[in-house]
């Protein structure tokens, strides 16, 4: 019940539909099967599915930037900052003095969304996962998108908290 209200709120009020709201209502969707006895033969299954899920996510919006031009230029990342609502306490359009950081940032933003090609790798995976988190504070102070970076916060730690207790399930059982 809570998901069909969310979802009637959420396509209702344009403050949400900028992407967040797919996203909250994934969240509530993983809340609503996920079973709450944490000793369920099924939970191993349901974090897997959410695993992959988080990948499938960064992975298809890094590659969506990598084919673009915008993102290896810096444009997209002066857009961003030059949107209405990011009008942050942070004045930072004196980037559009260097074009060069504006790069780094493009293709650091897209470079860090292959996700899925770093965090399956127990050396990468917690530098990989925290980055990203670092990446979405990044983006709840610069462009004001407070409510999609905390989600995306909980998210990564979600996946982080879930790969370390299955690591140390394995070697437990091991």
């Amino acid at each position: 019940m809570l998901l069909f209200i969310q979802i009637i709120l959420s396509k209702s009020n344009f403050y949400y539909s900028y992407g967040i709201d797919f996203f909250t209502s994934m969240s509530l969707f993983y809340l609503a099967i996920i079973p709450p006895d944490l000793k369920s033969l099924a939970l191993p299954a349901f974090k897997r599915l959410f695993q992959i899920h988080v990948c499938i996510v960064y992975f298809f919006a890094g590659f969506d930037k990598l084919i673009g031009i915008n993102w290896w230029n810096g444009e997209s990342i002066w857009k961003a900052i030059n949107l209405p609502f990011a009008t942050s306490i942070y004045d930072i359009t004196f980037l559009g003095n260097y074009p060069i950081l504006l790069t780094i940032l493009g293709l650091g933003t897209a470079i860090l969304e292959l996700y899925p090609l770093f965090v399956w790798n127990r050396k990468t995976s917690n530098f990989w996962i925290y980055s990203v988190i670092l990446m979405h504070i990044g983006i709840a102070f610069i462009l004001n998108l407070y409510f999609f970076s905390a989600i995306m916060i909980i998210w990564n730690l979600t996946l982080k908290f879930s790969f370390n207790n299955e690591r140390s399930y394995n070697l437990a059982n091991a």
